[in-house]
């Protein structure tokens, strides 16, 4: 995790987002051919909500990893946008859920954790992954 951070250059990242919060998944064992898909709804909406829309054009949420990966590889979308990861779930220190997401603002671009289970208003964009 430390070192995807660290690859992708931010400006500044959230002090929670370190292997021990994200480790890496059982599921992933090696090289896998996927596509990214950009989800973005002109309405509030719940994490529920939004997942099951995922779900119905078969992909799933994207995961901390691969959210990381995104950014890494598609600089301008993050650059342009908040990019959430709704698989990239953690707790902070006062054992909130919190999800990832990147951000820019006028300090650059960078890495942070936004309240998960509370809903999302339309400023939103949320990177979901298929298995091809």
């Amino acid at each position: 995790m430390e070192l995807l951070v660290g690859m992708g250059k931010y400006s500044w990242s959230n002090l929670y987002i370190t292997t021990k919060s994200f480790p890496l998944p059982k599921e992933i064992t090696g090289p896998k051919k996927v596509r990214a898909k950009l989800f973005h709804y002109d309405k509030p909406m719940y994490d529920q909500d939004i997942i099951k829309d995922m779900e119905s054009y078969g992909y799933r949420p994207a995961n901390a990893h691969e959210l990381l990966s995104f950014g890494l590889i598609q600089l301008e979308e993050q650059e342009k946008r908040c990019v959430v990861g709704l698989s990239a779930v953690a707790a902070d220190w006062r054992l909130n859920r919190k999800t990832m997401c990147l951000r820019s603002g006028v300090d650059g671009y960078g890495v942070d954790l936004a309240v998960f289970g509370l809903g999302w208003g339309g400023g939103h964009w949320f990177l979901a992954i298929k298995e091809v």
